[in-house]
């Protein structure tokens, strides 16, 4: 397939225009002309294209919550209030109330509006205790990337590994840590050294867990249970000290910030300022299924702003957690998250003539273009979508899925789980 007059966003995170030929899912830049006479030219003079975005932390399950924590903070859930019961009633649906193709339908909907708004990457530790497994083959049958959160049964599932769909092994959470959860940790890491995952220092009561029992964070815990490297991924990490910051750089564990979820709920939000000037990787997460990639990417370049000089940070930045930063926390930054030779062609057509790009100014040293999209971009904008260079959404429309019929289970699940 050949990409012809393709405005799109380059290593340096910039836009440049040319051709590029899509070969065995990779990459290859042009230099000369396309001949009109070749097979499979697809025209992109009405595209912005760019790297697939990366959702490096996203809970399946979570799509069926929407509205349900609203102004309440992550300690109130499942508590005594009408809330609070409606949370108990949804978790058990799905861990136990749904059968297995009703949950398949729930986290499949899920996938698919992360999809429609150019995710192609999404690292998930799903809200139910069901199978792993489902979610692999659901990823794999979309045609998406995925790392997936086994929790403590990394050792049943370590085997299944296609490459674009591994496991993850789960570090225990902060309310679980004991001595013996850390010793299987340990154990885990020692004959198998599995890419870690955990929520991490989201609250001040969740850090207070840690500092009131070891008298330390739980940074500082994990790091001298030499539980830490450059595949360790850490989610949120707001209530951080210098001293956690030093052993996120010594370790080159990464951290993804999901600002859009941890201000609703209260919980504040990353120092993403301190984590860049540390040199730190920190990628982008939805959290929930509800939560905009977009509005995290906006949110997330207006947090920057805060208290810094203007011209510190800029868009790029923001664009580099999105992409090559969260292909860095997973290890995949040789094959992904960059428009370049060699790369896999994962890429998200954007509409080259969205009003709300304009004006639109690429030339003398100056554009706008990176910057208007952060401010501006949103699902309306995503046209196709592609990952190893096969079409997996098309005029905004999943080319894989009956999305009528999906909203149609959809809706009668929901209506189901409510009416118990």
């Amino acid at each position: 397939m050949y990409l012809k007059n393709v405005t799109y966003l380059n290593r340096d995170m910039e836009f440049k225009t040319g051709n590029i030929f899509i070969k065995h899912e990779s990459l290859e830049i042009l230099n000369g002309e396309i001949d009109d006479s070749y097979e499979d030219v697809v025209d992109c003079e009405d595209f912005i294209v760019i790297p697939g975005l990366f959702n490096s932390h996203y809970h399946s399950g979570s799509n069926i919550l929407r509205g349900l924590f609203k102004d309440m903070t992550m300690e109130d859930w499942e508590n005594n209030s009408y809330a609070g019961k409606l949370h108990s009633k949804f978790f058990h649906a799905l861990n136990y109330g749904l059968s297995e193709s009703d949950y398949r339908v729930l986290c499949i909907k899920g996938y698919l509006e992360l999809m429609k708004k150019g995710v192609t990457f999404i690292q998930d530790s799903p809200f139910s205790t069901r199978n792993p497994s489902i979610l692999y083959d659901i990823a794999k049958n979309l045609g998406l990337k995925a790392r997936i959160d086994t929790f403590d049964d990394y050792d049943l599932h370590v085997d299944k590994d296609d490459g674009k769909i591994k496991y993850m092994a789960h570090l225990p959470e902060e309310d679980k840590i004991n001595e013996e959860t850390l010793e299987r940790s340990k154990k885990i890491k020692k004959h198998l050294d599995p890419p870690f995952c955990t929520h991490c220092l989201e609250t001040l009561s969740k850090r207070n867990i840690i500092s009131n029992s070891y008298g330390k964070s739980t940074l500082e815990l994990f790091h001298e249970n030499n539980l830490l490297n450059n595949k360790t991924v850490f989610f949120h990490c707001i209530h951080t000290t210098e001293e956690d910051i030093d052993i996120l750089k010594e370790t080159g564990a990464s951290v993804v910030t999901c600002p859009v979820t941890t201000l609703k709920s209260g919980s504040g939000y990353a120092n993403i300022k301190t984590l860049l000037n540390n040199n730190i990787n920190i990628t982008l997460g939805t959290d929930f299924s509800f939560t905009d990639i977009w509005q995290v990417i906006r949110i997330s370049y207006l947090l920057l702003k805060l208290n810094s000089p203007i011209k510190e940070f800029s868009a790029k930045d923001i664009m580099k957690m999105a992409t090559i930063n969260g292909a860095k926390a997973f290890n995949v930054h040789d094959s992904l998250g960059v428009i370049d030779d060699g790369y896999k062609a994962d890429l998200v057509f954007l509409n080259k003539k969205d009003i709300r790009l304009y004006p639109m100014i690429n030339e003398d040293g100056f554009s706008n273009i990176l910057h208007n999209l952060v401010m501006e971009g949103d699902a309306s904008m995503v046209v196709h979508v592609m990952t190893d260079g096969n079409w997996i959404v098309k005029d905004g429309k999943s080319l894989l899925i009956n999305e009528e019929n999906l909203n149609k289970s959809y809706i009668e699940i929901l209506e189901k789980i409510c009416k118990k």
